[in-house]
C-alpha cells in the first residue's frame, strides 16, 4: 500500500534518498543539502510544497510543487517542479496517489490551476498518456537548449 506524507510530516532523511535516484536518473546535480533547503522552506511556510510516497514504510516517490500568480493575472498556480517515482514503482499505484496529493495541495492552498511540466524524456509518451488520464490536457511544451555554459 503506498502512503502519502506531506511535506510536515515527511522523514528529512529519506528526502534525498529518492531526490538521489532521481538524479541519476535524469543527470541532473542536486544535492543533499538542497533537498534538505527545500524541505525547510516547505516546513518553514509550505510553499514549496513537498509530498512523498512510501510503501512499507521505503519511500517510492516524490513531488514538490511551488505556489505563484499566474504572468498576466494574480490568480494562483500550482506549478509541479518535480514528480519522481522510482522505477520499482512505477506502474502502481505511486504517481496516482502523488498526483492526487497535488491536486489536494493546489485546493488547499487556492489555486485556479496544477500545472504538471514535463522536462524529461523519459518515457514521455507513457507519463503524457498517464497525465491525460488523470484529467490533464496538454497546453504546450518544453525545449532546452543544453550545455550553453
Amino acid at each position: 500500500m503506498v502512503v502519502l506524507r506531506n511535506d510536515r510530516t515527511a522523514k528529512s532523511g529519506a528526502r534525498s534518498t529518492v531526490a538521489g535516484g532521481a538524479e541519476c536518473e535524469i543527470g541532473i546535480m542536486s544535492t543533499e543539502l538542497r533537498m534538505r533547503e527545500i524541505g525547510r522552506r516547505g516546513v518553514a511556510n509550505g510553499n514549496p510544497g513537498l509530498i512523498v510516497a512510501e510503501r512499507g514504510g521505503e519511500l517510492v516517490g516524490m513531488a514538490i510543487v511551488v505556489l505563484g500568480e499566474h504572468f498576466f493575472s494574480p490568480a494562483l498556480a500550482a506549478t509541479v517542479q518535480l514528480l519522481y517515482v522510482h522505477p520499482k514503482a512505477r506502474g502502481g499505484a505511486a504517481a496516482v496517489k502523488l498526483l492526487r496529493g497535488l491536486r489536494r495541495w493546489a485546493i488547499r492552498n487556492k489555486a485556479r490551476d496544477l500545472h504538471v511540466n514535463v522536462t524529461t524524456a523519459i518515457r514521455a509518451d507513457r507519463t503524457d498518456r498517464f497525465l491525460r488520464r488523470m484529467g490533464f490536457r496538454q497546453t504546450g511544451g518544453n525545449y532546452v537548449l543544453e550545455g550553453i555554459q
